[in-house]
């Protein structure tokens, strides 16, 4: 994983820790877990890239917005993302 991540790079490591944890619809993690993927210096503000991956149909919120799972509605969009960051295995699990 690059320290440098760009805005899509922090929205793909978000997204492959759910995908590795196959976190989706009711099953879902603290946000902050999401966010281990990525190195504190370069972190900024993550909130701002959830608001966009929930409006994009991405994600869904749980718990006030303190969790996080996949939209089951939008598995193939998210597999597309992150096909080159996590094993086939977890691709495999996902579809």
């Amino acid at each position: 994983m690059n320290d440098s991540l760009d805005r899509e790079g922090k929205k793909i490591a978000m997204l492959a820790k759910l995908g590795r944890k196959t976190k989706i619809g009711m099953d879902y993690i603290p946000k902050e877990k999401a966010y281990s993927r990525i190195p504190g210096h370069a972190r900024g503000n993550l909130d701002d890239i959830l608001d966009e991956m929930h409006k994009d149909g991405l994600i869904e919120y749980h718990k006030g917005k303190n969790c996080i799972s996949i939209n089951p509605n939008s598995i193939s969009e998210v597999v597309d993302l992150i096909e080159d960051e996590v094993p086939s295995y977890v691709i495999n699990m996902l579809n």
